[in-house]
């Protein structure tokens, strides 16, 4: 809000800027005309706002965050549509595996209206290296295909200048765009603002029925109001999650962004303070412990207060941005926290070979609430605390068998691997858990790929051993009835490929094919003696019309008896070759 008189239709837009800050806080200085360099070496924490008039109608406030802020997820908060977004990557120390977290903000994008302006800045990128390192990102990320992009240097330096000129052209260009579609703040709207901006010194919140009040006195009610919040949570001026707050009954605004930013860090501090005993998990007592009726200064000097009765909002709203997943059946009320567990995998929690591996590879990334809910699904089966931020090592005790579970986002890849003495019951339900969760996704496409094993084929032939093929292709030879299974790999026998293949599964050509001719089969034959009985009653009274039901010594019934039978023969053959070809041809496979 700072600075200038406010004119009646101004309109604001915002620019959310995604990268690490040491990349993003110089081009903003430069897009903005401001010393890139000045008090280069200190970059301040939380969250930045800069106000950049674009024009004499329209003001952009471009938002960039610290790295631990991208890091930890928190900026999820406050991404919103019809906004402005620049992903800023320094080319210095970017390669396919960027940082941070790419396959995060990338998530997000993906589920963005298709019009939603996104500019791919690659900061500090050299004329000899700016199409190789575009292409190698475009082959891991194809929806960057999509993003405007624009390689520049924050040096003004003679080469980059056309560079600045040509970014801050194409940011412009894209604001007025959007600009089209977003109605301008009136002047009571602004009054509104400004009222709000003197109250967000004292408290973070403001009650419901104060900012239905500033409404009122400026003539804004009804539906209008009801626009203008959602419009006010776009700019980033209110944090407005209706959902939430019915959820919850809650009775007040968030106006300061920098209040879930802090609570968040402090809930990320329980893990060195409290929970090394239970990784990842955060409980109700423990938070309103750690943070509870707390006073925090933020960085722009606001008190930032924490009563118990509004740390609901709080941890609702990081629910509502999965930075913490629920558990539905425990004693007490917890939640996993991702951001509480170790980035690195223990060294003991790897397999040797031979085991049952299932790889689900996605079509552009893998959705990291898939691995999320299956860690809170199977938390109680951890083995010896072995979880960290992309896999989680599993024991069945009623088995005795073990599981692997990781995320490769670079390879854009979930694998399940499970080992032991009962493979089958184990793998079963793991495998339908995934499934479970994938299926309450839109963006969970992906195959499935079965690891082949060098010692179950039937070929002499070395082969490769990274070798996976088909998972449905693998059920649809066995349902088909075929020996082997032939794939560009070679021949293998089908009772070693699927040795240790669940038996809900494996049986699926055999055991659900054969149940199913069974049951048709029965029916097949009742249909038979209905047929025979009801001919036969129908003939005899054709025959012999003042008969009642006859007798079967009797002749007319002997006659319609043979008569029905005959028919019955005919018309047996056909019908049961079509049951028999259908349960055949279709076998269940895509159920699973």
């Amino acid at each position: 809000m700072a600075g200038g008189t406010l004119a009646e239709n101004t309109k604001w837009m915002r620019v959310i800027f995604i990268g690490n800050r040491h990349a993003v806080v110089p081009l903003i200085r430069a897009l903005v005309r401001e010393n890139v360099w000045a008090d280069a070496a200190r970059i301040r924490r939380g969250i930045e706002v800069t106000r950049w008039p674009v024009d004499a109608n329209l003001t952009a406030y471009l938002w960039n965050f610290d790295d631990e802020i991208i890091a930890n997820g928190i900026y999820r908060f406050f991404l919103r549509p019809h906004c402005v977004y620049v992903w800023v990557i320094d080319a210095a120390t970017a390669n396919t595996s960027l940082s941070p977290k790419p396959e995060d903000w990338l998530e997000y994008a993906s589920g963005l209206e298709a019009d939603t302006p996104i500019l791919l800045v690659g900061n500090e990128w050299d004329q000899a290296t700016r199409a190789d390192m575009h292409r190698r990102l475009c082959e891991v990320y194809p929806i960057i295909h999509h993003f405007d992009f624009c390689p520049l240097s924050s040096q003004h330096d003679s080469r980059f200048i056309p560079e600045l000129a040509g970014f801050r052209e194409t940011l412009t260009a894209r604001l007025c765009e959007l600009d089209k579609t977003q109605p301008p703040l009136s002047q009571g709207q602004l009054a509104v603002i400004e009222a709000m901006h003197h109250t967000v010194h004292q408290d973070a919140f403001l009650a419901r029925d104060a900012f239905t009040e500033l409404c009122n006195q400026q003539g804004i009610g009804g539906r209008e109001r009801e626009a203008f919040l959602e419009q006010l949570d776009r700019l980033g001026k209110v944090i407005y999650l209706p959902d939430l707050y019915r959820l919850h009954d809650f009775g007040y605004y968030l106006l300061n962004p920098r209040w879930l930013v802090q609570g968040v860090r402090h809930v990320f501090s329980l893990n060195a303070l409290r929970y090394q005993r239970e990784r990842g998990l955060l409980s109700w007592d423990g938070l309103r412990e750690v943070i509870g009726d707390r006073e925090i200064i933020d960085e722009k000097g606001n008190t930032l207060r924490y009563p118990n009765e509004k740390l609901g909002f709080l941890l609702g709203a990081m629910e509502m941005f999965r930075l913490c997943y629920p558990f539905a059946d425990a004693r007490e009320s917890k939640w996993l926290v991702p951001g509480l567990l170790p980035n690195d995998q223990p060294e003991a929690s790897s397999f040797e070979r031979n085991t049952l591996r299932l790889d689900f590879r996605f079509q552009v990334f893998v959705p990291r609430d898939v691995l999320n809910r299956f860690i809170v699904e199977h938390y109680a089966d951890i083995y010896r605390q072995r979880v960290w931020r992309r896999g989680v090592h599993l024991r069945g005790e009623t088995w005795g068998t073990d599981a692997l579970v990781w995320v490769d986002h670079q390879e854009k890849m979930l694998s399940l691997e499970v080992v032991g003495p009962h493979v089958d019951p184990y793998f079963s339900a793991l495998y339908s858990s995934i499934l479970k969760i994938m299926d309450k996704m839109s963006e969970s496409k992906c195959e499935r790929l079965l690891h082949l094993h060098q010692d179950v084929s039937v070929q002499d032939d070395s082969m490769r051993q990274d070798a996976r093929t088909d998972f449905d292709d693998v059920l649809m030879q066995r349902a088909a009835g075929h020996p082997e299974y032939i794939c560009k790999f070679g021949h293998y026998e089908f009772h070693k490929l699927l040795h240790s293949m669940p038996a809900s599964l494996r049986g699926s050509s055999d055991k659900s094919s054969s149940d199913q001719e069974s049951k048709a089969d029965c029916s097949l034959l009742m249909a038979f003696i209905g047929i025979v009985l009801a001919g036969a009653s129908f003939l005899t009274g054709v025959f012999d019309p003042d008969t009642s039901f006859p007798l079967w010594g009797e002749k007319t019934i002997k006659i319609s008896m043979i008569v029905a039978l005959a028919a019955a023969i005919l018309i047996w053959k056909p019908v049961s070759c079509y049951v028999r070809l259908k349960y055949r041809t279709k076998p269940r496979q895509k159920s699973l």
